[in-house]
């Protein structure tokens, strides 16, 4: 019997979580990390993808990342999760997957469901204990948000557009 398809609604908005499988982390170190952020804002950039909001906690990468579909869902995580795999084989000589299974996909229907998918994931690594405040964890969105860092292919969420009226209260808010 043939595994159920992925709900793949273009135009749609969508919080994906993918982990990592048998490895105590995914990312061996910063170099890593900054390897896959490279990776993701290149494929974010090749398939018009807008992203929201990403999160790199131990051994899962974008633990809460939302983006728009324009080429497809598949498309995206096949790109990023096989460029991911490749890598991290090559670089360590091994073979197989990386990944737990298929990815996760919630569909987000309104503005406040995709506010709370952002913060999930910005503020795991404080609810983790890996860090006492947000702005000192520079594996995910939240320093973007804030202004403290820019990145060029995080978008700003519809969401957080009613935090203020500029984008310096939006960002304080």
């Amino acid at each position: 019997m043939p595994r159920k398809s992925r709900i793949d609604a273009p135009g749609s908005l969508h919080h994906i979580i993918v982990r990592g499988i048998e490895r105590p982390e995914i990312f061996k170190d910063n170099t890593d990390r900054n390897n896959f952020l490279d990776r993701l804002g290149r494929i974010i950039q090749e398939t018009h993808t807008r992203c929201f909001a990403w999160s790199l906690i131990t051994n899962h990468p974008p633990d809460s990342r939302t983006r728009e579909e324009v080429q497809g869902l598949a498309l995206f995580m096949k790109r990023i999760s096989g460029r991911q795999m490749r890598y991290v084989n090559k670089l360590e000589g091994r073979r197989g997957t990386l990944w737990e299974g298929r990815y996760k996909s919630n569909l987000i229907h309104n503005d406040q469901y995709l506010l709370a998918c952002c913060r999930y994931g910005e503020l795991n690594p404080l609810r983790a204990g890996i860090v006492e405040s947000s702005e000192h964890y520079q594996w995910s969105s939240y320093r973007y948000k804030v202004g403290i860092e820019k990145l060029t292919w995080l978008d700003r969420d519809p969401s957080s557009k009613g935090l203020g009226r500029t984008q310096r209260e939006c960002e304080a808010n």
